[in-house]
């Protein structure tokens, strides 16, 4: 994520937009995120993670 230029707060607004879109909860705490069960190490980690919430909501 620090390749694209998104800081930590970038991180929290699309975590939020992420949710928001795919109308799911993302279990990642800011405060805490290398506790978080959300890799957001890289983008396609994200796009797997959020593939997987949304899949387990079908």
């Amino acid at each position: 994520m620090d390749d694209l230029g998104i800081d930590s707060l970038g991180v929290v607004e699309s975590i939020f937009a992420i949710e928001e879109e795919f109308d799911i909860e993302v279990p990642f705490n800011a405060n805490a995120p290398e506790k978080s069960d959300f890799d957001i190490s890289s983008v396609g980690s994200i796009v797997v993670a959020v593939e997987k919430l949304v899949a387990e909501q079908i």
